[in-house]
């Protein structure tokens, strides 16, 4: 069945320029080359650091990355080899992106952390071989200081900046 439609065209947006002759529709169309394209830059050495923003990605191609994330009408192009497809690949993707940054918050150098621990152990041997060992302890807690300061100021600085 066919259907006639009016259909008002806007202006364009100015993030896409100015020099644009023809209305603004606002449909996003799905590319499912674009969407390969960003699959396939996953295994690179960038495309790790891409997985890890994937729930905040917005532009650049990496919004395409979002259906391994979210549910999307985007699913619906791609062939499932089984009903609740999609709801493992949330699962697997979740789970992933969890322990992958538990585990990069986790090698923080800040001694109740195990990348404080390492620290220390990097600092005692380099102290120990200039005699300095004394000094290990208040050179590892600096540095433990100055990253609880720098984490409670990620998360408080947004807030004081905007009121």
């Amino acid at each position: 069945m066919s259907s006639d439609y009016t259909l008002t065209l806007a202006p364009w947006p100015a993030e896409y320029g100015t020099n644009q002759t023809s209305g603004f529709m606002g449909v996003e169309y799905y590319d499912g080359g674009a969407v390969k394209e960003a699959v396939g830059t996953m295994l690179s050495p960038v495309g790790f650091f891409e997985f890890l923003i994937v729930p905040f990605a917005s532009g650049d191609g990496l919004q395409y990355l979002r259906i391994l994330a979210f549910d999307s009408p985007d699913t619906t192009y791609y062939q499932v080899p089984f009903a609740g497809f999609w709801d493992v690949i949330h699962l697997l993707f979740w789970c992933a992106w969890i322990n992958i940054n538990v585990g990069l918050f986790n090698a923080i150098p800040m001694i109740p952390l195990d990348g404080g621990y390492i620290l220390k152990e990097g600092v005692d041997r380099l102290l120990d071989r200039r005699g300095l060992i004394k000094y290990s302890g208040y050179v590892v807690g600096a540095v433990s200081y100055v990253m609880i300061v720098v984490l409670i100021s990620l998360i408080l600085l947004p807030y004081l900046l905007h009121m």
